[in-house]
């Protein structure tokens, strides 16, 4: 205290403006470490949940089609509405494994990547019961193709089932993200 007192006016008013200065500086810091944090979230919410959600809700879009478009085949009773069904759930079946891989890509957490490989094999008996209804509608043999029409469906509803529990797990994810940049921005 003593020492401030005999200091002048000039180097009081120095110090002052360099305490003040470096609280700034500290203040400016830790609110860049901030953004900073907020940033990698939002990349991370964005690129591991938001967007494996869009590509599941495709899969679940495209499923939608081929269900219309194997009922399309099956139940008319005719060659050229059952080639141009088959045509077009080929198109859409690639579609679906394109985005399919790129959703496996992704760094999935491990009851997440379990669920993927659940689905997975789901798909390939999906893909298995389609093929052989395909076949007997393609034959004209529609009595049969019309017969195993509930066992497909079947197996889309248990798809369906997996592919909207790895959507609520990408959203309750993408929540907790979102909850941490919160906490972030306020404590800035």
């Amino acid at each position: 205290m003593k020492m401030m007192r005999k200091m002048s006016i000039r180097v009081k008013l120095l110090l002052g403006f360099i305490l003040a200065n470096i609280i700034l500086i500290v203040v400016g810091l830790l609110g860049l470490y901030g953004i900073e944090v907020m940033q990698k979230n939002s990349e991370a919410t964005y690129s591991y949940n938001l967007r494996s959600v869009d590509q599941l809700h495709q899969v679940k879009e495209s499923l939608l089609n081929i269900r219309m478009e194997i009922q399309n085949a099956a139940l008319y009773n005719d060659p050229a509405q059952t080639t141009t069904a088959i045509r077009k759930i080929q198109i859409l079946a690639q579609q679906n494994q394109t985005v399919l891989k790129s959703y496996g890509e992704l760094k999935l957490s491990g009851d997440m990547l379990s669920e993927y490989e659940k689905l997975q094999k789901l798909l390939a008996e999906y893909r298995t019961a389609r093929t052989e209804l395909l076949d007997q509608a393609d034959a004209g043999n529609y009595a049969k193709a019309k017969e195993m029409i509930p066992g497909v469906l079947e197996i889309i509803g248990r798809v369906d089932v997996v592919i909207d529990g790895l959507i609520q797990k990408n959203q309750t994810m993408a929540k907790e993200d979102n909850d941490i940049n919160l906490r972030t921005y306020n404590r800035i």
